[in-house]
């Protein structure tokens, strides 16, 4: 009985669509209007029927505090003890929404039967299809809401990347962040409202390119190039001990290298580096996999700086870093799938069993 009377006030709402169906009639036929447009200033002259039609327009749409609001929260109260969907809910997205798109979003809490997707060509294929670039070949990298130092770890001579913009200031950004990382012969081409009306498209070297205002909907195309002085860093563990700030609590090149190969990391896994020192460990198990985690704990706060500098200047912002010390500081953490000590010990650290 329950779930039967929270479905009740369904027709309550049929009735406050019905009569905002009738205001809108109304108001068509004392005005005489015949069109849209012809209802501009239909507020001074009606108001009292207007404020009836946007009050009965935010029910509709169920604004807190009208009955609209009311009928949908019990109707999904309902749905779920039911184990039921009697509304189907559609979400536009444009491209593909299992492209960093807003259907993975919601693959994370509906089963796939639950939902039916159906993509259009992305971004990244329209781009590759512009530029006749293999889309196997190339590396697609978002950055919406994500700092740009992600970038770091895929600059490679003849890389290709395909970078969603986060604003229209990005791709000025991307150019200065290549020109500093000695790649500024890369290739840019800027595509503005791509698959649209009003597609355009530029292209420069990083080098050259000049800062200038662009369409907040842009994709950036790079085909990557380096100067012969720029540093480049192999995605394999074992990166020169030079590419990371230390103050000494570093570990070496080739035992940190061999390290990575017995720990083994595999995509999707987490790896706690307890006494992460300069975050080395953390740094090259995030590079050399996808989708990767790892939480770097170091007790001492200018440890804890170097690390996040290296894991910015080695394109890992992703490291999650803990000041503290163990075993204390690991309560409440997400179980690892490996676990690597650095420094020393005075006593014992309890590990959880993975």
């Amino acid at each position: 009985m329950t779930r039967i009377r929270r479905l009740i006030p369904s027709p309550a709402m049929a009735v406050a669509l019905l009569a905002l169906f009738m205001a809108m009639g109304c108001a068509f036929s004392r005005s005489g209007a015949v069109s849209i447009r012809d209802l501009a200033g239909l507020g001074r002259r009606m108001p009292v029927t207007m404020a009836a039609v946007v009050v009965g327009a935010m029910s509709l749409i169920g604004v807190p505090l009208t009955v609209g609001f009311v009928t949908k929260w019990y109707l999904i109260r309902a749905a779920l003890e039911m184990g039921a969907w009697p509304v189907a809910v559609v979400v536009l997205a444009s491209g593909d929404p299992m492209c960093f798109g807003v259907g993975e979003v919601l693959a994370r809490h509906f089963a796939p039967e639950e939902m039916r997707v159906v993509p259009a060509p992305s971004s990244i294929s329209l781009v590759c299809a512009r530029l006749g670039w293999s889309r196997v070949a190339v590396e697609a990298i978002s950055l919406h809401a994500r700092p740009q130092s992600v970038l770091h770890r895929h600059l490679a001579p003849g890389a290709r990347l395909i970078v969603l913009s986060h604003d229209g200031d990005t791709p000025n950004q991307v150019a200065a962040l290549l020109q500093a990382r000695g790649f500024g012969p890369s290739r840019l081409w800027i595509f503005e409202h791509l698959g649209g009306a009003g597609e355009r498209r530029l292209e420069a070297s990083a080098a050259s390119w000049r800062p200038t205002t662009l369409a907040a909907l842009n994709v950036i195309a790079i085909a990557c190039a380096a100067e012969p002085e720029a540093t480049i860093h192999a995605p394999v563990p074992g990166l020169p001990d030079a590419a990371f700030r230390s103050d000494g609590m570093l570990t070496k090149r080739e035992v940190r290298a061999a390290t990575l190969a017995r720990l083994m990391p595999l995509s999707g896994q987490r790896l706690w580096d307890v006494g992460a020192g300069s975050g080395a460990v953390a740094i090259e198990w995030l590079r050399a996999l996808r989708g990767g985690r790892a939480i770097a704990i170091e007790r001492e706060a200018a440890r804890c700086a170097l690390i996040a500098e290296n894991a910015a200047a080695l394109g890992t912002p992703e490291l999650e870093l803990r000041h503290g010390s163990a075993p204390a500081c690991l309560e409440g953490l997400a179980a690892p799938d490996a676990v690597f000590v650095g420094g020393g010990a005075s006593a014992p650290v309890p590990m959880p069993m993975v």
